[in-house]
């Protein structure tokens, strides 16, 4: 049970990080423009590799997941992320901030296949916790802004990817002591019953799933 716990404890964390750091960079780009020497077309356009990373490398994370270890693709999640971010703060060049930022969409790509699979093969009842990580992932939506925002302000814009950065670092540290390299609990498959004894459609529970994920994925970019 413990070991459940932790495990989607440190999923719902994850889901936090990959939906706010993929938009640390449209918030914080206002406060880099005189450092690159770029306005926000210019600047806003070096996204374009790591949100595209985002969603194309996601079919080869959860292949891995699968076929690898879904343990070790979300501590390569954790430390990749925390470290691309960690690159991108420190970024001198245009060129540099386009690697870092593609480096961070090719490690946030690990979370939705990999981090939901966890989830669901650990919950006990998968409704309520796909519900729960699903709040977590619209909070990291919701925070990104503020917290880019404060950090600017008071640090600058390179703060807001090193801090963050250490954090999800620091996370998959306490994932990595915490979260033994073990099998998912085994189930044995028996069919899903409702209040009056009928079996619940597997259309509905897939639906859950993708209105839980959808509603976790979308963004908003601040007007130039």
């Amino acid at each position: 049970m413990n070991q459940a716990r932790n495990v989607i404890r440190y999923v719902n964390a994850a889901h936090v990080i990959d939906h706010m750091f993929m938009l640390i960079f449209p918030a914080a780009v206002l406060g880099m423009t005189q450092a690159f020497g770029l306005d926000y077309a210019g600047l806003i356009g070096l996204s374009l590799g790591g949100f595209i990373a985002f969603g194309a490398c996601s079919l080869p994370a959860g292949w891995l997941g699968d076929h690898w270890s879904r343990r070790q693709m979300m501590l390569l999640f954790f430390f990749g992320i925390g470290g691309a971010s960690i690159l991108t703060g420190l970024s001198n060049s245009p060129s540099m901030l386009v690697i870092g930022l593609t480096l961070m969409g090719i490690f946030a790509a690990i979370y939705h296949p990999v981090g939901t699979a966890m989830l669901v093969a650990y919950a006990q009842n998968r409704g309520r916790e796909i519900g729960i990580n699903g709040m977590w992932g619209n909070l990291g939506v919701a925070f990104s802004a503020l917290i880019t925002g404060l950090l600017v302000t008071r640090f600058g814009w390179r703060s807001a990817f090193i801090l963050p950065g250490s954090v999800a670092i620091l996370l998959g540290v306490g994932f990595a002591w915490q979260v033994r390299d073990e099998p998912a609990p085994a189930r044995a498959h028996v069919p899903l019953k409702g209040k009056g004894g009928q079996q619940i459609s597997m259309l509905l529970v897939f639906g859950v799933l993708a209105l839980a994920t959808a509603t976790g994925g979308w963004s908003s970019t601040p007007p130039p």
